[in-house]
C-alpha cells in the first residue's frame, strides 16, 4: 500500500511512500489512495475487526486535515443527518476534548482512535461526559 495523498503535480516524498506501477497497468486504471481511504480501511479491518463478507458503510470522511477539529467538521458535514448514531474512526489520537465535543454535538455515539496522547485522560473524560463509547486501539495505521 502506497500511503500517499496529494493533489500537487510534483511532490517530494520518502521512498517508503513510492510504488512502481507495472508497465502492463494502463495509467487510466492505476490509482493512488489518499489517507482517507487508508485510514478508513485500517480502522474497519483492524479496529472494528471487519471480516471479508461483512458490510461497512462510511457515512462521512474528513479531508486529511492537519487540524483535527476541521477534519471532524468536514466528516460531519459530509455525513449530514447520518452522523447521528454513527461511529467516528480516526487514525490520529485526540489530544484535547474539542473534537469529541464536535462529534457529540453531531450525535456520534462511539469513537475508535489509536490513543497515545499524553492527554488521553482528557479525551476519555469528555467521551464519558457525552456518553460516547471510546475504543483506544493502540495502533496507528497511517504513516507520515
Amino acid at each position: 500500500m502506497c500511503l500517499l495523498g496529494t493533489f500537487a503535480q510534483h511532490t517530494v516524498v520518502n521512498e517508503a511512500s513510492c510504488i512502481k506501477i507495472d508497465k502492463d497497468v494502463p495509467l487510466d486504471r492505476a490509482c493512488l489512495l489518499g489517507c482517507g481511504v487508508v485510514t478508513g480501511w485500517g480502522s474497519s479491518v483492524y479496529a472494528a475487526e471487519v471480516a471479508p463478507g461483512d458490510t461497512v458503510v462510511v457515512v462521512g470522511i474528513g479531508g486529511g486535515q492537519p487540524n483535527r477539529v476541521d477534519a471532524a467538521r468536514i466528516a460531519i458535514g459530509r455525513a449530514a443527518d447520518r452522523a447521528r448514531g454513527s461511529v467516528a474512526a480516526s487514525d490520529a489520537f485526540f489530544p484535547f476534548r474539542d473534537t469529541l465535543d464536535e462529534l457529540a454535538a453531531a450525535g456520534v455515539t462511539a469513537v475508535i482512535q489509536p490513543g497515545g496522547s499524553v492527554r488521553d485522560e482528557e479525551s476519555v473524560a469528555a467521551a464519558n461526559e457525552h456518553g460516547i463509547a471510546m475504543v483506544l486501539t493502540g495502533t496507528r495505521h497511517f504513516r507520515h
